[in-house]
């Protein structure tokens, strides 16, 4: 008998896997026991945060002071140059002019955030203060930052 290219081709093929979900094959079989079983995805849940930039600290002090308080524009600078406490950083009297903030609310605020446990800051003489970022394990921090008398819309308790 002869067969036709079509017969050739037929016999050559592989089969497929049959509709049911069952694998009919030896080589299909052999491919599901290498990989392992599939887990279902983690859902990652993450909070909602804000990007603030350092050219808004700076810049826009004017109009962003009326908007963030001294404490809370020297807060996300230190956020920002310790990459979020990955390293430690120096705050110098011409960093906080580019804040809008004197030396002395430098340090009364510098002080403040170590009262509230957000840094910790290393004096070595007449230097301008080494600081570290703490960052909290809770997700209130509020309640721990003392306000500022300009806050009017921070709760007491």
């Amino acid at each position: 008998m002869t067969e036709t290219v079509l017969d050739l081709i037929l016999k050559s093929a592989r089969p497929l896997p049959e509709v049911s979900g069952q694998k009919s094959s030896p080589t299909a079989e052999r491919e599901a026991e290498d990989q392992p079983e599939r887990q279902p995805p983690v859902k990652v849940t993450r909070e909602p945060f804000a990007k603030v930039e350092l050219s808004w600290l700076t810049t826009y002090r004017s109009v962003l002071g009326r908007v963030y308080s001294a404490r809370s524009r020297l807060w996300h600078y230190l956020l920002i140059k310790t990459r979020h406490g990955q390293r430690q950083t120096r705050v110098t009297n011409d960093d906080a002019a580019e804040l809008g903030l004197t030396k002395q609310s430098k340090m009364r605020e510098l002080r403040c955030l170590e009262k509230a446990g957000l840094i910790a800051t290393h004096m070595n003489g007449n230097r301008a203060p080494l600081v570290s970022v703490l960052l909290p394990n809770t997700n209130d921090v509020t309640k721990a930052i003392p306000p500022n008398r300009n806050d009017v819309d921070f709760e007491q308790e």
